[in-house]
């Protein structure tokens, strides 16, 4: 943790971080995720995994939840369909609707436990719960 806060105090230094009161996670994450590219890899040598590589590899996709496969098997099945292609406007209300359901598609549990992953694998920065049709 004093490396840390070693590494706080000199991006606050430097400019490249606002320090304030209480650490935040991302930050954490991003200092150990850049110690991580540093460190040598003794895991292709020993063939074990270190706790660091643990858990730097959790954010890079390889923690699968079952919405994953869902959301795939949802976009594929809209594009199966033989002999009907989707407008725009209806691919475009089709990925709004999907995107407003994806806490449904996950599960509540695995959604928040995964949200960052689940809006940056889909696109998003935030989530719309509410979609609004116009036909005409």
């Amino acid at each position: 943790m004093l490396k840390y806060i070693l590494y706080l105090w000199r991006a606050k230094r430097a400019g490249t971080v606002a320090m304030t009161s209480r650490l935040k996670a991302t930050d954490y994450y991003s200092y150990i995720k850049s110690v991580a590219t540093k460190v040598n890899q003794p895991a292709a040598r020993t063939g074990f995994k270190r706790k660091l590589d643990a858990f730097v590899e959790s954010d890079a996709g390889l923690e699968k939840v079952p919405g994953d496969a869902r959301v795939k098997k949802i976009l594929k099945t809209l594009d199966m369909f033989e002999g009907y292609i989707r407008s725009p406007s209806q691919r475009e209300f089709h990925l709004a609707f999907l995107h407003a359901c994806l806490p449904h598609i996950y599960g509540n549990i695995d959604f928040e436990n995964n949200r960052e992953r689940i809006l940056r694998d889909n696109g998003l920065t935030d989530l719309d719960y509410e979609i609004l049709v116009c036909c005409s």
